[in-house]
This record gives structure tokens, C-alpha cells and sequence, in this order.
């Protein structure tokens, strides 16, 4: 989301007008433990699906891709284990309405990224594989 705001031209057009959402039901953070990188995958209780915010572009040979807008993790977030501060944009019902609506302005865009609370997730430690 920083860059997304940094006043470049390229991405303050994707965050106005090219707005989307992954759908997805977890995504993986990472844990140090005992001096090993353990992956943690991260969902809702029911493996309910969820969308996280992202914006897509369209290259000039008419490949689609897309990013996830990852924002920094927050209170709500803390009993999960992540060693990035970072934590993808995962949006609530209103949220979601929001953020698909173009006509939304980069102000309410805002309001979303700096008022956000994560959904309440669970995490299980992923086994390593040597």
C-alpha cells in the first residue's frame, strides 16, 4: 500500500481504477523456530473463503497480472506468527463494496488501509520438509 500511495503515476491509476480481489481460503506467513523458517498457514476457522484486496494491469501483448496489496500487520494480527510486518489487505463485507466500487475515492481507499482490522484467523504450523 506505501508504494501504491507514493505519488507515482503508474500505481496511483491502479489503486483509482484498477482494483480487484483474490479470492482465497489461507495464505502462509513464516515462523522462526529454533533456527528454522517454519510456514504457517493462515485461514478463517471454517476455511471460509475470504477476498484480499489487489489491483491488476494489463500488458501490451494482453497479459493480465495481478498484486496483492499488502499493508503493515496491527494489533489485530498479533496472535499470528509472522516475521514480515506485513499482512495482505483482507477485506470485510463493506470493505469489499468499497474497494470494488471505482467511484470510490483515493480518500475512502485510505480509510480502509489505516482503519483496518484483521478477520479473525487461525494459524497452523506447516511440518518441514527436509
Amino acid at each position: 500500500m506505501e508504494t501504491l500511495q507514493s505519488g507515482n503515476k503508474i500505481y496511483t491509476n491502479a489503486l483509482k481504477q484498477r482494483r480487484c480481489v483474490v479470492l482465497s481460503t489461507g495464505f502462509y506467513t513464516t515462523l522462526l523456530s529454533d533456527g528454522s523458517v517454519e510456514r504457517c498457514l493462515v485461514h478463517l476457522p471454517n476455511f471460509e473463503p475470504f477476498p484480499i484486496a489487489a489491483i491488476y494491469n494489463e500488458l501490451t501483448d494482453g497479459f493480465i497480472t495481478c498484486s496483492l496489496v499488502l499493508i503493515p500487520s496491527n494489533d489485530s494480527f498479533k496472535n499470528i506468527p509472522n516475521l514480515s510486518e506485513l499482512k495482505p489487505l483482507v477485506l470485510n463485507d463493506k470493505e469489499l463494496k468499497q474497494w470494488l466500487d471505482t467511484s470510490t475515492p483515493l480518500c475512502g481507499i485510505n480509510k480502509i488501509y489505516e482503519k483496518h482490522h484483521s478477520l479473525d484467523f487461525v494459524f497452523e504450523v506447516e511440518p518441514s520438509v527436509v
